[in-house]
């Protein structure tokens, strides 16, 4: 599925092929960001108190 402005379909975005390329840095990166993110919405008070 694509949002937003861009390529039209999968095909035009070159998406689910061999060239696609990820650093794993960026992909470590990216996973921290949302682990932390849950934490925070898992753990925070909404009782309202």
């Amino acid at each position: 599925m694509l949002y937003g402005a861009g390529p039209h379909t999968i095909q035009e975005a070159n998406a689910h092929r061999a060239d696609e390329c990820l650093p794993l840095a960026d992909l470590h990166k990216a996973t921290q960001v949302v682990a932390l993110t849950l934490y925070d919405l898992l753990t925070e008070d909404h009782s309202g108190v």
